[in-house]
């Protein structure tokens, strides 16, 4: 049975909350327009693990340890190993940022699937059967979603040259190789934060909204909407665009990836041994 919708805006809410009291336990807040986009990007946050949840037919922790793995993997640390590889982050923020990425990607992905009622089994239906697959099956996949990540993060890369290509004149940036090689790795990360959450729901119209809007939104909405003394708006502005496109497409590939198709109504009907009326 679906959470109802009162208590999903409770837990939208709530793991929001969650995520706003660690910003004011950490840093500074002076409420003004900067601190408002903050709050807005834990609502957007929330909003998208919580239709992750809503969507899959799991309970208890595993389904918060699959909701935890995008939110930490996507935001976090997808996010912190770009900014050290192009704009030399210093080693003691990346850790920080990874620190501080576990704590409330955990809490916050406990505190969604207990104010929306799926922390215990009662009332849940069980995720239906996944079609199993021989190793070459999964490898080809795989290399296709990495193939596809790579190719749409350069070609979404290249449409906001014109807009970053003075602000990135200032770096010493990595080699071509260097770069191909990073995104083949980070592309890797992507997948394996993603597909544990996506094998948890049954409709793959669901999976490529969950996995498009969660790359896209984590990805790249959420780390670029604040304020930060390393790049200034115009380009975050850029990247969000860049990012949330292309991001998105990547999402609806892995799902019609690795989703299998929505079985006709009356074999399921008779898989989950409920009779079929004709």
């Amino acid at each position: 049975m679906k959470p109802s919708s009162t208590k999903v805006v409770v837990a939208i809410a709530g793991a929001a909350l969650a995520l706003m009291l660690v910003n004011v336990a950490i840093f500074s807040f002076h409420f003004g327009v900067s601190e408002l986009r903050v709050i807005l990007a834990e609502l957007l946050t929330a909003s998208v693990l919580a239709y992750a949840v809503w969507a899959a037919r799991a309970h208890g922790w595993r389904l918060v340890a699959a909701a935890f793995l995008p939110l930490f993997a996507i935001r976090y640390v997808n996010t912190l190993d770009e900014g050290m590889f192009y704009i030399n982050l210093p080693a003691s923020m990346v850790v920080g940022g990874m620190v501080l990425g576990l704590l409330s990607s955990a809490v916050v992905a406990a505190v969604l699937v207990w104010l929306m009622g799926k922390m215990r089994a009662a009332g849940q239906e069980a995720a239906p059967p996944r079609p199993a697959r021989s190793a070459g099956a999964w490898l080809w996949r795989f290399a296709a979603g990495d193939f596809a990540y790579v190719f749409l993060y350069f070609a979404a890369g290249l449409c906001v040259v014109p807009f970053t290509k003075d602000f990135y004149a200032q770096f010493a940036l990595p080699t071509p190789g260097a770069i191909v090689l990073m995104q083949v790795f980070r592309g890797l990360i992507y997948m394996g934060a993603v597909l544990p959450i996506a094998r948890m729901i049954p409709d793959r119209r669901h999976v490529a909204l969950t996995l498009g809007l969660a790359l896209a939104i984590l990805g790249g909405a959420v780390p670029l909407l604040p304020d930060n003394p390393l790049m200034p708006g115009k380009i975050r502005l850029a990247h969000t665009i860049e990012i949330g496109v292309s991001n998105f497409i990547f999402g609806v590939v892995l799902a019609y990836l690795f989703s299998p198709r929505a079985a006709p109504v009356k074999a399921r009907a008779l898989t989950e041994g409920h009779p079929v009326t004709t």
